[in-house]
């Protein structure tokens, strides 16, 4: 069973156990085309967490097909496998960082992951939501965060656009001025809260402690 040690800081525990006892072919049989929200969290306040916590709670996001058995998938994890899983999952575009460059820059950090997914009682658009009040698909309970803050909107790419927020929003340093694509290992500002976006396999690669120092 590969080594807890890496993830400890990370939430929600249910979901970080999980990836840490399951086979890579496993992982991306479940969420393979997935992207996810790495939020941290190291100083975060309470209402942050108590909304991470809410929309992380099961049934809160539309399970990706097979994530009810994932840590029941049994895979055999020789390279054939892994090579086999890893081409036939879609991902958006090309990677920002290497598994091994977002591990580097998450050293010993606490972070809250998220699917970046549409809440299943949230129609009111296509687009993916973020911002301070519940009826966003991702809430983020902060004083810099607007209740409308940015959406994501997934298609051929994965494009971020800041909704007019008081704060703003940035990737990799450079303030959002126009819906932007967004890739894995991009680190996102919204407001004053930093999240880094990250593919499954990667994630998977981080929280298993098996991307290259």
């Amino acid at each position: 069973m590969p080594s807890l040690s890496a993830a400890r800081l990370w939430k929600p525990r249910r979901f970080v156990d999980a990836a840490v006892r399951t086979s890579l072919p496993g992982f991306l049989a479940a969420y393979g085309s997935r992207m996810f929200l790495l939020v941290d969290v190291r100083h975060a306040p309470a209402s942050l967490m108590s909304g991470l916590d809410a929309i992380s709670d099961l049934g809160s996001l539309p399970p990706p097909a097979g994530a009810d058995d994932l840590v029941s998938t049994v895979v055999a994890e020789d390279e054939a496998d892994v090579a086999t899983a890893a081409t036939e999952v879609i991902n958006y575009g090309a990677i920002r960082r290497t598994a091994a460059q977002i591990a580097r820059r998450l050293a010993n950090q606490e972070r809250f992951v998220l699917p970046l997914a549409k809440r299943v009682d949230n129609a009111v658009t296509n687009k993916i939501t973020v911002g301070r009040t519940a009826n966003n698909d991702i809430m983020l309970k902060h004083g810099s965060i607007s209740k409308f803050h940015a959406t994501f909107e997934e298609a051929d790419r994965l494009l971020l656009r800041d909704a007019d927020s008081k704060n703003g929003t940035s990737v990799n340093g450079e303030s959002l001025a126009r819906a932007t694509e967004v890739q894995s290992g991009d680190i996102v500002l919204f407001g004053s809260v930093e999240v880094m976006l990250c593919n499954a396999e990667s994630l998977w690669q981080v929280l298993n402690e098996r991307a290259a120092a």
